[in-house]
C-alpha cells in the first residue's frame, strides 16, 4: 500500500507541471480562478489558496512574476522564456517548425503568439542534434496568391477569454460594438481570411449568430454552462453560408472562355472535381467548365481575370459580370 503522504506529493507534482505548462509569457497571464478551473476539470482540484501558496513555491525556481497592475490579478512567465516539460526530437521539431510556418499565416496575430514560444523551442532542439538541421527553416519559403490584407487587431485578454469560455464551454460576458453585458453562448471560431468570428448564440435565443472577435471590447467568462443548440454542426453552419458567401444552395454548371495563361494554373489546383478544360483554340482561348456551389467568392475570383476570362455559362451569372463590367466602365470613362 502506498503511504498517503507519497500520494500526496505525486498529486503535488501533477498539479504544479499542470500550472507550469498553463501559465503564457507577458504579456499575457492567467488568474488564480482560471488555474483553478483547469486544474478542476484535469481532476487535481484544490483551493485557491493552495494554488497561491503553490505559484510562489514556483515563483523561487522559475521565472514567473504575479502582474497587480490591474484585475483580474495573474501570473506570467518572464518575457522572453519558454517553460520546457520535454524535450523535443529532432523529427518533432521539425515537423512542429513546418507546421507553424503553414498554419501561423492562417491565424490572427493575438492566436499566432502561442505558437512563438515552441518555435523556439523546437529551434533549440535542432540546433542541440546539427547546426545543419538549425538553419532548415531558411530552406523553405511559403509565399501568398493575390493581394493580402493586414489581419484586423485582437485584445489579448479578451482572445484568452473567448478561447477559456469554448474550451471550458462557459458562457461568455461581453461588450459588442454599442451593446453592452450581451451574454454569449459560445460555440466555435470561423477564420475567415484576416478576420476571426465567434459564432454562438445570444442569451436563451436559439439564433445562431457571429461575432467578429477585433470588435468585442470586454469579456468574462462567467461559471454558467452554456447551452448548444439541437443538431448544431460548425461545419454545416458554414457550408450553409452563414458568412455571406454562398448565394444559394443550388449547385451551378459554370462554364468560362479564358486566355491560356490564365488557365494554366487550373490544369493543377481544378475549379471542381469535374472540372474539364479543352484544347485551345487558334486565338489562344481554352473553355473551362465545372460543377461548383453558388458562391459569391467565386464571383469576386472571375473578375479578378478581367478581360482574360469570359462566362458563358449560367445565363444568369454571364449577366451580372456584364452589368458590372459595364457599371466599371461608366465609373472610369472613356479614357
Amino acid at each position: 500500500m502506498i503511504p498517503v503522504g507519497d500520494l500526496d506529493m505525486g498529486k503535488k507534482i501533477q498539479r504544479i507541471m499542470a500550472m507550469l505548462s498553463l501559465i503564457p509569457r507577458e504579456p499575457a497571464k492567467i488568474s488564480t480562478d482560471r488555474l483553478m478551473g483547469y486544474l478542476s476539470d484535469a481532476g487535481l482540484a484544490v483551493t485557491q489558496r493552495t494554488i497561491q501558496r503553490d505559484l510562489h513555491e514556483i515563483s523561487t525556481t522559475y521565472p514567473i512574476v504575479l502582474d497587480e497592475r490591474s484585475k483580474p490579478f495573474g501570473w506570467s512567465y518572464m518575457a522572453g522564456y519558454s517553460y520546457q516539460g520535454v524535450t523535443m526530437n529532432p523529427f518533432e521539431a521539425l515537423a512542429f517548425i513546418i507546421a507553424a510556418r503553414e498554419f501561423s499565416s492562417r491565424l490572427p496575430s493575438g492566436v499566432a503568439q502561442y505558437l512563438t514560444p515552441q518555435v523556439i523551442v523546437a529551434k533549440r532542439a535542432l540546433e542541440s542534434y546539427s547546426s545543419n538541421l538549425a538553419a532548415f527553416d531558411k530552406k523553405v519559403v511559403r509565399i501568398s496568391a493575390g493581394f493580402k490584407l493586414q489581419p484586423a487587431e485582437i485584445n489579448h485578454s479578451i482572445l484568452d477569454a473567448v478561447y477559456d469560455g469554448l474550451l471550458r464551454e462557459k458562457i461568455l460576458e461581453l461588450d459588442y460594438t454599442l451593446k453592452k453585458r450581451v451574454r454569449v453562448h459560445p460555440l466555435g471560431l470561423i477564420f475567415k481570411d484576416q478576420i476571426t468570428y465567434l459564432v454562438g448564440t445570444f442569451w436563451n435565443y436559439k439564433d445562431v449568430r457571429q461575432l467578429a472577435l477585433h470588435r468585442i471590447k470586454n469579456c468574462i467568462v462567467t461559471d454558467s454552462d452554456l447551452k448548444v443548440p439541437v443538431g448544431f454542426n460548425l461545419q454545416k453552419y458554414e457550408e450553409t453560408g452563414a458568412l455571406g458567401c454562398l448565394k444559394s444552395n443550388k449547385k451551378i454548371n459554370l462554364e468560362l472562355k479564358m486566355r491560356i495563361a490564365a488557365a494554366k494554373h487550373l490544369r493543377d489546383t481544378p475549379i471542381s472535381d469535374d472540372q474539364v478544360i479543352t484544347e485551345p483554340d487558334m486565338e489562344g482561348w481554352v473553355t473551362v467548365s465545372g460543377t461548383l456551389p453558388d458562391r459569391e467568392d467565386f464571383r469576386w475570383w472571375i473578375l479578378g481575370f478581367g478581360e482574360q476570362v469570359e462566362v458563358i455559362k449560367p445565363l444568369a451569372l454571364r449577366k451580372n459580370i456584364i452589368i458590372t463590367a459595364k457599371r466599371m466602365r461608366e465609373l472610369y470613362g472613356e479614357e
